[in-house]
């Protein structure tokens, strides 16, 4: 009888213990469940605060843009062969060769000259000099009708009327008015303005000019 009575205590004491360390673990469980409530209650506190509606930004706010990553950014479009040339080369008026004959570091004299590559430049003629023409118109005495007779002259192929500018640089002068009017906005210098095509001053064709000047 007194062994079994202890074996029901040691029993008994064993499950005490059992139980405190179970309700030490329930303890626990119970701690962690907090601590787990309170982050889900965080989280679902920013989650309402994120999905609220926002102001939009100003006007002169740029939206943030990723910037791409060497690896992510597009490879430039390359273009067709067919239009991956040079412009091509007019046909040259003179030429002009620039050559080496010695080493500029250690003055050896070079072998194998060959053309490196060719610089093309576009450009005007210098200005020419007027061309200024006297027609010489002779005369001669008649002495049965008693009067001067000049050589026949036409003139109407070189000037107009009995001006003295010839057709060609009426045309060159009518040109620079027009590019000079499209430069200014059409206030170009006036005929009495420009410079004369011949050099001088303002010029204009005055009827009755001198014989020895016009037709």
């Amino acid at each position: 009888m007194q062994k079994e009575l202890d074996h029901l205590r040691e029993e008994n004491r064993e499950l005490r213990e059992a139980l405190l360390q179970s309700q030490t673990e329930v303890q626990n469980v119970l701690g962690e469940l907090r601590k787990t409530q309170e982050r889900l209650q965080a989280a679902q506190a920013r989650i309402e605060e994120l999905e609220k509606p926002k102001t939009p930004p100003p006007a002169f706010v740029k939206a943030n843009v990723k910037k791409l990553e060497k690896e992510e950014k597009k490879e430039r479009k390359k273009r067709e062969s067919q239009f991956n040339r040079g412009r091509p080369r007019m046909q040259a008026t003179q030429r002009v060769e620039h050559r080496l004959l010695t080493c500029p570091d250690c003055h050896l004299r070079l072998g194998g000259i060959s053309l490196a590559r060719t610089r093309e430049v576009i450009d005007l003629p210098p200005p020419q000099a007027a061309e200024v023409t006297h027609h010489q118109i002779f005369k001669g005495w008649c002495s049965n009708c008693q009067k001067w007779h000049e050589a026949p002259i036409d003139m109407h192929q070189d000037v107009l009327g009995q001006g003295r500018i010839g057709h060609r640089l009426v045309s060159a002068h009518a040109s620079w008015s027009a590019c000079e009017r499209r430069r200014t906005g059409g206030d170009a210098p006036s005929d009495e303005q420009a410079p004369a095509p011949d050099g001088g001053g303002p010029q204009r064709a005055v009827p009755g000019e001198s014989g020895t000047a016009g037709g």
